[in-house]
């Protein structure tokens, strides 16, 4: 579910120019894996990975929430396009705010589900300070750190980037 969500947030709703998320899907598609980039792929992708998981304590009862290490790696053969990348992810997910993913009555926001009667305007209502992206219910989202490199041998440009995200489990 997490995978599913990361996805959704770097390119869920890709057909309205006014959502951050059209700019970075215009570079990479639907490039997005989880672990590796698999053989045989063009690039820009966006890699992610799961380092570190932390659950939230309670006595007796399932944690109710969870705080990940998350890591995004950019990559592409262009320094320019890791950059620019870099820049756009950065400042759209860096404390997410879930705008454009959460229905509150006006009819330009949502998460790139198509209207209907059920969901409203675009998708599942927000509810105040719990975002609902592709399943997941995020509570917060901050950039930690970035690291740059180049692949000598493969001759990509990579850009890690660093990421707590805490979400709260829940099957609806």
């Amino acid at each position: 579910m997490v995978g599913q969500g990361i996805q959704t947030l770097l390119t869920g709703q890709n057909t309205d120019i006014n959502n951050p998320v059209y700019q970075i899907y215009d570079y990479i598609g639907s490039n997005v894996f989880p672990n590796v980039l698999p053989q045989n792929y063009k690039t820009p992708a966006i890699v992610y990975t799961i380092t570190d998981i932390e659950p939230t304590n309670i006595k007796q009862y399932r944690s109710i929430a969870k705080t990940i290490d998350l890591e995004l790696d950019i990559i592409d053969d262009k320094f320019s396009i890791v950059s620019q990348l870099t820049t756009l992810v950065i400042d759209y997910l860096h404390r997410y705010n879930n705008y454009y993913n959460s229905y509150t009555g006006g009819s330009s926001v949502g998460a790139g589900i198509p209207a209907s009667a059920s969901f409203g305007a675009h998708s599942m209502p927000d509810t105040q300070y719990i975002q609902y992206v592709g399943g997941l219910q995020i509570v917060a989202l901050d950039f930690v750190n970035s690291v740059e490199e180049y692949d000598e041998v493969l001759e990509l440009y990579r850009n890690t980037l660093s990421f707590k995200l805490t979400y709260i489990e829940d099957v609806t």
